[in-house]
This record gives C-alpha cells, structure tokens and sequence, in this order.
C-alpha cells in the first residue's frame, strides 16, 4: 500500500483574491451574484469582468470583435453579445469557496448557531452570552474566540519557529 503525502501552503487571503478574484483590468473583485462583475471566460482562456468587456466593445471600431485586454489576442464576439461568453467556471468555484472558508472562521456557538463563541483571556474560558452565565465586568479581557485562535497560532508558530 502506498502512502500519499499531502503538503499544506498557507495562503494570505488578500493575496490570494488579488491575484486570482479581481478583474485586472478594472481590480475590482469578481462576483457571482454581481451582474457588472461577473466572470466571463474568454476563448484565450483569460477572465474578465462583464463590465469590462462591455466597455471594450462600446470602444471597438467593430461590433463584431475584440482584443483580449490581457494579451490582446483577436476575439470574435458571440452572437449574443458579452453575455453570452461562458461564466468562468473555476472562478466562480473559487469565489464560493471563499466564501465558505469566510463563515467558517468566525467560531458560533452549537446551541445558538447566531451567536459568535468569546474567549475570557482572564479566566480562560470560552462561552457564548446567551448559554452562559460567565461574569463579565471590567477586570475581564473578553475578545472574539476567533482573535483568540489566531493569537494562540501565532505563539505555537513563533514557538515551533523559534528552536
């Protein structure tokens, strides 16, 4: 039996949307539900927004075609226009998983799925305000559990670092 080995990156969000979410001919962010920024896939197989090429096409000369903005390759239009260009699938994959790792890191509470976890640094604990009677009063650092989290991986990879 064969064993895989899985490697980890870790990945600056901003740096990740910068590079692989935003229109880089406008920088504006791509999005699903957004009708100006949609991603539309272009047959040289760059993306760009809708917006976008239809500003392109209001300043062509010919009705009938493009150049990509990105490497300037001759495109035809299709016959329904820029709408018609395929949305950029693995764009939009993209954009939901996002999305979903957004949610996910702001820890809730299991009895109270609205309510957001707190972490009393004093009293080490973690709680959520409504399922808990934990004494909150001046002398009390409270801080959302998920800047606790983030703290905690800080330390542990400045320790891990560090010998």
């Amino acid at each position: 039996m064969g064993s895989t080995l899985v490697e980890t990156i870790n990945i600056n969000a901003k740096d990740f949307t910068e590079h692989f979410l935003t229109c880089s001919t406008c920088i504006n962010q791509f999005s699903s539900d957004s009708y100006d920024h949609q991603p539309k896939l272009l047959p040289c197989s760059h993306t760009v927004c809708r917006q976008c090429l239809e500003r392109i096409v209001d300043s062509q000369p010919r009705s009938d075609a493009i150049k990509c903005p990105i490497c300037r390759e001759h495109i035809l239009l299709p016959r329904g226009g820029v709408t018609s260009f395929p949305p950029s699938f693995i764009v939009n994959q993209l954009l939901d998983l996002m999305l979903r790792l957004r949610r996910d890191v702001i820890p809730k509470c299991n009895l109270h799925t609205n309510e957001e976890l707190l972490f009393c640094e004093t009293c080490d604990k973690i709680f959520c305000q409504l399922c808990d009677q934990h004494q909150i009063s001046a002398e009390h650092t409270i801080v959302p559990f998920s800047l606790a989290i983030k703290r905690m991986n800080e330390i542990l990879f400045f320790k891990a670092t560090k010998n």
